[in-house]
């Protein structure tokens, strides 16, 4: 279950994978799946072989794929190429946090639904369904379940992905516009991809370049009918639904008025009403809401686990 299937159950012969014959790890900047080293030789097929020998009646042998191997071996190289950073190199459905870290009965915001709607549509998931459009603020929990879903597609299931941050596009683009390589095939990869990934849309500076980015991008998977994901810390409502901002030359960063018109700020604003159209017609969508940012939960509970223990009282 939710794609660690040892995990839920006693009965598994290797604790270092739970008998799905791999492991995935950090190597450099991404996730990488490979072989678990503990139980490689064990494949009741080919006993680590990874071929099948077998006599035709002319006494001549055959050699063929491990069919159990080779499949494990094409769905590891799947969540390599999909390149999803490092960090989340272990993260699926079942280590998704939906309660309180004080309290494990309490929930958080709307965390439990989203968790069960998103693990049960990468169940049934296939290429050419529609996406998911996943609003939040920063620090609820966005990537992580689209990491998760990235896992469970390509070490379950065999389909390829690619997963990419938006800003981290950008960067690619520029960086070949500068070393005169060929942009288009970067683009052109993303937008033939059987299910795509896009981290963190509406991040950057909003210029016109970024956004011909994104709409040349969108629009040949929206004609191409192909299955893509967004992450956006931006709200989806239109920028018509949030009160007028006010007008100053100079403002305090710190000021809580200054905060709450920044996260006014939606979708719309950020990548035009032509492209938000689009994704909501090529996406289900589902908001995180009332979901406090997890990594300053964590900090304020580490906080306060050093209060208790003294380690930051003065001397």
């Amino acid at each position: 279950m939710y794609g660690l299937k040892g995990k839920l159950q006693s009965n598994h012969t290797c604790q270092n994978c739970f008998d799905t014959y791999y492991i995935t790890a950090p190597k450099g900047d991404w996730a990488v799946a490979q072989w678990c080293k503990s139980c490689r030789f064990r494949c009741d097929i080919c006993n680590g072989e990874g071929v099948i020998f077998s006599s035709r009646p002319d006494r001549y042998q055959t050699v063929t794929d491990c069919p159990q191997c080779s499949g494990i071996e094409r769905r590891m190289k799947l969540f390599n190429e999909a390149k999803l950073p490092a960090r989340y190199h272990d993260k699926d459905f079942g280590s998704f946090s939906t309660y309180s870290d004080d309290a494990a009965t309490r929930k958080v915001g709307n965390l439990v639904e989203v968790h069960h709607d998103l693990y049960n549509y990468a169940l049934e998931f296939v290429p050419g369904s529609p996406g998911v459009l996943m609003a939040g603020n920063v620090g609820t929990g966005k990537t992580h379940l689209m990491a998760a879903f990235v896992r469970q597609l390509t070490l379950e299931k065999g389909f390829q992905c690619r997963f990419i941050e938006f800003s981290h596009l950008l960067s690619k683009l520029r960086e070949a516009y500068e070393t005169r390589q060929n942009s288009i095939d970067i683009i052109n990869r993303l937008a033939t991809v059987p299910v795509l990934f896009i981290d963190e849309l509406g991040k950057g500076r909003k210029t016109d370049w970024e956004l011909s980015i994104i709409d040349e991008l969108i629009s040949k998977r929206y004609n191409g009918c192909l299955s893509t994901f967004f992450t956006t810390n931006y709200r989806l409502g239109s920028s018509r639904d949030a009160p007028r901002k006010k007008k100053a030359r100079v403002v305090d960063t710190h000021d809580k008025d200054f905060k709450n018109q920044l996260f006014l700020e939606t979708l719309e604003d950020r990548v035009g009403q032509r492209i938000v159209s689009r994704l909501f017609e090529m996406c289900q969508v589902i908001e995180i809401e009332d979901v406090p940012d997890y990594r300053q939960r964590r900090m304020q509970k580490s906080h306060t686990q050093g209060r208790k223990l003294g380690r930051f009282s003065k001397p």
